[in-house]
């Protein structure tokens, strides 16, 4: 025969799990799911490249640089999870030449959603390793507010939000090869293409 609690056991319980749901719900951290197929391991960590270049804090993407018409955007590292589940939520506006790279701890596929984010968004997913980085999806024109979950159908170790339909204006699809020119939050700048 089992005990049973008594009223401000079950008072507490109750509000443990009511704390519990309200910090799950305001959460924005990209949810991995697993893939079919890819070319390298899924759930690996990154390399020691790739772990340099999320200890930095801002830089810079070229798309176009290996051929067709240069975009040269800067953008803010979202390096943490903290960064990485706050990303673009609450701002109101994006430059045409600005945006958030999201670096990942673990290469496969990652969902996002919109939730507090009132502007619309592409994002644009990478994959790669030193010297060879290059989309491998793209999610266009994703709506405020919308808190359905998307992702793409391959892995990534990094995605870029930018302010929409700046993708589809600028030519970017999947195989582009783009260059990384990232440099440590210090007021020294080191360029690195991976």
């Amino acid at each position: 025969m089992g005990v049973l609690p008594n009223a401000p056991q079950i008072r507490t319980l109750i509000a443990w799990v009511f704390c519990f749901l309200i910090c799950a719900a305001c959460v924005r951290t990209p949810i991995s799911v697993e893939s079919r197929s890819s070319p390298q391991k899924q759930g690996t960590t990154l390399s020691p490249a790739l772990k340099q270049v999320s200890t930095m804090g801002t830089g810079e993407i070229i798309f176009g640089a290996y051929g067709g018409s240069p975009w040269s955007l800067g953008v803010e590292i979202a390096k943490t999870a903290a960064q990485r589940a706050r990303g673009l939520m609450e701002r109101k506006s994006l430059g045409d030449n600005e945006g958030m790279l999201f670096i990942f701890d673990q290469y496969r596929r990652h969902q996002f959603y919109m939730k507090n984010t009132y502007i619309p968004l592409d994002i644009i997913f990478f994959s790669g390793s030193s010297g060879e980085v290059q989309v491998v999806g793209i999610l266009e024109n994703m709506r405020p507010f919308d808190e359905e979950p998307r992702t793409i159908e391959s892995p990534s170790w990094s995605a870029l939000e930018v302010r929409a339909p700046l993708a589809s204006q600028h030519g970017i699809k999947v195989g582009d090869r783009v260059v990384l020119n990232l440099s440590p939050a210090s007021s020294k700048g080191v360029e690195q293409k991976l």
